[in-house]
């Protein structure tokens, strides 16, 4: 064997075994594929991005139901948890106990507080598992041609992801997770004790219920603002 045979050899071992780390830990799996996501911002590690993985993890294995995050502006939060944490999910093999929560065939409804940024985590999530980073390590994730859209684009395992805007009305999907990423606009939901209320109200009397049938996990990641935002909400109610 040449020794351009044997550096080809050596970089697909390594490239291997970056990809069993990246399925093994969602903290690996976000740093190797930060560059796909963030291509203008360097990847920085530190203490509490291994936190919310870890976290994160313990959902997909059912020992957290309800997480809740407060991290400041600017730390990742959107790009981990509602960007490459679906894209983990839907990378990794079904687990034997029922009913899993990994696997392409799960279901993902995502609020934001307007449509904008939720379509936008929408695309920045597409563009991912459609990289070819990500399709040469997991091409189990294909994307139906006929459900490919900037709301909505699903799998052809049966899974799905949905951005949707917070106040949106009640709708008939069932997910298996729901993730609200800043649910007030800090411009101007913060200035309204309404709009804070209205806020709460839609959590409480529509998305709540969503997925109940398929006991979905529900995760929060937003920065504490006002002592009655929807953190605060449910820290006092649920």
């Amino acid at each position: 064997m040449s020794r351009k045979d044997e550096l080809i050899a050596e970089l697909q071992k390594l490239d291997e075994q970056i990809t069993a780390q990246c399925e093994q830990k969602l903290h690996s799996f976000v740093r190797h594929s930060w560059p796909v996501v963030e291509v203008q911002r360097p990847f920085v590690d530190n203490w509490h991005i291994g936190a919310i993985c870890e976290h994160l993890e313990a959902v997909t294995l059912g020992q957290i139901q309800n997480l809740g995050i407060n991290v400041p502006p600017s730390t990742g939060k959107s790009t981990i948890v509602s960007v490459q944490f679906p894209s983990w999910v839907w990378a990794r093999k079904p687990g034997a106990v029922k009913p899993s929560r990994l696997g392409p065939g799960q279901r993902f409804m995502c609020a934001a507080y307007d449509q904008t940024q939720s379509m936008r985590d929408n695309m920045r999530m597409r563009d991912l598992v459609t990289s070819q980073w990500y399709q040469e390590r997991w091409p189990q994730v294909a994307l139906r041609a006929d459900q490919n859209l900037q709301k909505k684009f699903a799998t052809t395992a049966g899974g799905w992801r949905m951005g949707i805007s917070v106040g949106a009305p009640r709708m008939g999907e069932h997910p298996n997770y729901k993730l609200i990423d800043d649910p007030h606009n800090p411009k101007k939901q913060l200035l309204s004790d309404t709009e804070i209320a209205a806020a709460c109200q839609w959590y409480d009397y529509s998305f709540k219920v969503r997925g109940a049938m398929l006991n979905a996990a529900t995760v929060l990641i937003m920065q504490r603002l006002h002592e009655k935002d929807l953190c605060g909400h449910l820290r006092a109610t649920d």
